[in-house]
């Protein structure tokens, strides 16, 4: 009857209507997920994304026998920018800083995340502890030729770095970026520990 076809349509609409509208709210939902893992200064991934990836690549590398890297990179000038020209001029530096070492590690299927105020994480799976270093060393000596410009002044911008492998025992990213910066700053450190799951809180 034609009753019981205007229900059915109406049932039809009702029904695409609820899926399109469960549909975008999937959609809010996951895109909400991925603003949650994003540092929105930079747009790179947040640390609590980064411990998510280090925990993945450290079991992974413990299963396969493979080597995982981490290099922590920390700006030697951030504060000083911040105090000389302000918070905005910090926030550019990062933004530059970041943009420098993508150019460096683009090819190395590297992932980079901010990891702190002022450090960014390096995750590089499948990588040796002596690539690492290297890399590290290419990262440091490319930001030191890259100066950070406000008006009439280039400030010379360099960078910290701590490496840290793991491949049957860890070594400490952490540990090693503290020792550069107390030598002083401007170069990149490794340091070691025995247990796997130390590279990272």
């Amino acid at each position: 009857t034609m009753a019981l076809q205007l229900q059915t349509a109406t049932n039809e609409r009702l029904a695409r209507e609820i899926d399109d509208s469960g549909a975008a709210l999937e959609q809010a939902s996951q895109r909400l997920r991925e603003l949650s893992r994003m540092d929105p200064l930079t747009g790179l991934y947040n640390r609590n994304h980064c411990n998510e990836r280090l925990r993945e690549e450290f079991e992974r590398s413990a299963r396969a026998g493979q080597p995982a890297s981490l290099i922590l990179v920390s700006v030697d000038q951030f504060a000083q920018v911040c105090e000389r020209w302000g918070v905005r001029a910090g926030d550019q530096l990062l933004r530059m800083v970041a943009e420098w070492i993508q150019a460096v590690t683009q090819h190395h299927c590297a992932s980079l995340f901010q990891f702190e105020e002022k450090v960014f994480a390096v995750l590089l799976p499948g990588m040796s502890a002596d690539r690492t270093s290297a890399l590290a060393e290419r990262i440091r000596a490319a930001i030191g030729q890259q100066p950070f410009v406000q008006g009439s002044i280039a400030l010379a911008v360099t960078v910290s770095a701590g490496v840290g492998t793991l491949v049957g025992r860890a070594t400490e990213p952490r540990r090693a970026l503290l020792s550069a910066r107390r030598l002083g700053g401007r170069r990149h450190s490794s340091s070691e520990l025995a247990r796997a799951r130390a590279a990272l809180p």
